[in-house]
């Protein structure tokens, strides 16, 4: 659960001071420390980099073999397993539940439209 404190703006604080104060909250909670730490880890891990860059050439030959069923049917296969490995590694699934939590804060805040 998120707590996130931001006193009312009085009129004698300014409208920076006020935006400052929402920055700061958020960026301490907890939560958005790990997600920028989850982020930056899949970032630097080279097994995960080396998958995507598999997935990503693997969805251009998906695209490029639209014709030959046979060959489709196995790159398909392949982009799935891919994919697969890629999105339930542990760093990519916390990821994930993290940015779930952090976008469900932005929608009680209103900043973000569904």
């Amino acid at each position: 659960a998120f707590i996130f404190h931001v006193r009312r703006v009085n009129a004698m604080k300014s409208f920076e001071d006020a935006l400052k104060e929402v920055k700061d909250s958020l960026y301490s909670q907890k939560e958005v420390e790990t997600y920028f730490a989850l982020k930056a880890a899949i970032q630097n891990n080279e097994a995960l980099q080396e998958l995507e860059k598999e997935i990503n050439f693997t969805k251009r030959q998906l695209t490029l073999s639209i014709n030959d069923e046979e060959k489709h049917r196995a790159m398909k296969e392949r982009y799935l397993s891919l994919k697969s490995q890629y999105e339930n590694h542990p760093l990519v699934q916390n990821f994930y539940i993290v940015k779930e939590e952090l976008y469900d804060l932005l929608m009680q805040m209103n900043i973000l439209e569904k």
